[in-house]
């Protein structure tokens, strides 16, 4: 079993493949724990039934509200399990993006992840991590990490470039 924390070298546009590797697994594996699916479902229960963009922005809605980013430690990339980042209340990007992810997952949502290249000291490595989640409304971002963001919402203005990766 994987450590509840994966603490990664940073090293830029290598290791961003490892780092959505390790993403995806836990959300593979978090979509199935108790504490997720509870969560996920008490998140959505004033959605109507078959109402997916409601369920998907009533989660990126309490992640935001409820959740506070935080930086990684200097120089390392830090990935935690979604049940960590419910359980302990913060994360940095790809740490909420798990969680988002996990908690859509566990009501069987199709979800991914989006990298952009965003960072113009380092313009061809991915710098910033966000899940989307597919509603009735086709794929939706979930950015919680920018204060002004809405659901839908996705980075354009000093991007160089972005890949999806699908859990």
């Amino acid at each position: 079993m994987l450590a509840k924390y994966v603490d990664l070298p940073f090293a830029g546009r290598r290791f961003t493949e490892a780092t959505i590797n390790h993403m995806i697994d836990f959300v593979q594996r978090g979509q199935r724990k108790p504490e997720v699916v509870s969560a996920a479902r008490q998140i959505v229960r004033n959605c109507p039934p078959k109402q997916y963009y409601c369920e998907a922005e009533a989660i990126f809605r309490w992640v935001k509200d409820n959740i506070r980013y935080t930086r990684d430690p200097q120089n390392t990339e830090w990935l935690q399990e979604p049940d960590v980042t419910l359980r302990e209340g913060f994360g940095d990007c790809d740490c909420l993006a798990v969680l988002i992810a996990s908690l859509a997952a566990a009501i069987g949502m199709q979800v991914g992840f989006e990298t952009i290249k965003a960072d113009p000291r380092f313009p061809d490595d991915y710098s910033h991590v966000y899940p989307i989640m597919k509603t009735e409304r086709g794929w939706r971002a979930a950015d919680p990490t920018v204060f002004e963001s809405e659901f839908g919402w996705r980075p354009t203005q000093g991007v160089f470039g972005r890949k999806v990766w699908m859990v």
